[in-house]
């Protein structure tokens, strides 16, 4: 995606700035092919950090237990030799658990820091940055945004990559869809008295009843294509705003919603 702003309840630059000359679109493309690479090269480099500390362990629990099973079976180890080698197993697993417990806490995200958001002024930021990019794709996004909302307990910044994760992988969907079928339509609701309800709503793919429980799992493929970790990196910091997000089954088209509670609710 193009730029990212820090305060979602500034009003946004034009977004006719942001259309204008192919170098700002370029720029765009390039931008987000980077970040979905850095991404992956990230968690190559965390699967062999993690194979490599965990191997040594599993490897020598495997052998060990591979030895008990041929004593048991050949009568050749006493009992005591058995317990030792099962003492022998534990350990090595108990290892295996505090590898992965270190690695947990080395990766894990911050908690939210979290403030009364104006989550229509996060909507419009985050389609100011993707109006590059919906730009080439002949998208005119159009919002239905509830007046007098009340503010959301969010940080914004983050809330902000959330909107747009779903707003660029509505607009991928739509790459291989005919220009005059692609549509982009954000709705924010109050659905209930301390609840606001964000979708966002697209013209491409549908997800079928099967994929939409599954579309937030790291490297789900489905009809509208190989989803990757973004959608799961939305899930988890929405859940951490004590939110909720699914995506609506559909035949054609897809809408995916998430929820947050309101800063007076929290």
């Amino acid at each position: 995606m193009s730029s990212h702003h820090t305060d979602p309840n500034v009003a946004h630059v034009s977004a006719a700035a942001d259309h204008a000359g192919g170098d700002s679109t370029e720029r765009g493309l390039l931008e987000r092919a980077f970040d979905r690479a850095t991404l992956l090269a990230s968690v190559e480099e965390l699967v062999k950090l993690i194979a490599h500390d965990v191997n040594q362990p599993l490897g020598a629990a495997l052998m060990t237990a591979r030895a008990c099973r041929r004593g048991l079976a050949t009568g050749s180890l006493s009992p005591e030799q058995v317990r030792d080698g099962l003492d022998r197993l534990v350990a090595d697993v108990e290892r295996v658990s505090e590898i992965l417990g270190q690695l947990r806490a080395a990766t894990r995200q911050p908690s939210a820091v979290l403030a009364a958001t104006d989550i229509n002024a996060v909507i419009q930021c985050a389609l100011a940055d993707a109006a590059p990019d919906a730009a080439r794709l002949g998208v005119t996004p159009v919002t239905n945004l509830a007046s007098g909302l009340l503010p959301v307990s969010a940080d914004p910044q983050r809330l902000q990559r959330v909107v747009r994760t779903l707003i660029g992988q509505a607009l991928d969907a739509m790459a291989s869809t005919a220009e005059n079928d692609r549509s982009l339509t954000l709705r924010s609701t109050l659905t209930t008295p301390s609840e606001v309800t964000v979708a966002v709503e697209d013209g491409g793919p549908g997800v079928s009843a099967t994929e939409a429980p599954r579309v937030f799992e790291p490297f789900t493929a489905t009809r509208r294509g190989r989803i990757g970790l973004e959608l799961a990196v939305c899930r988890a910091i929405v859940e951490d705003h004590d939110g909720r997000i699914w995506a609506v089954a559909s035949e054609r088209g897809a809408v995916f919603c998430f929820t947050l509670p309101t800063a007076d609710a929290r």
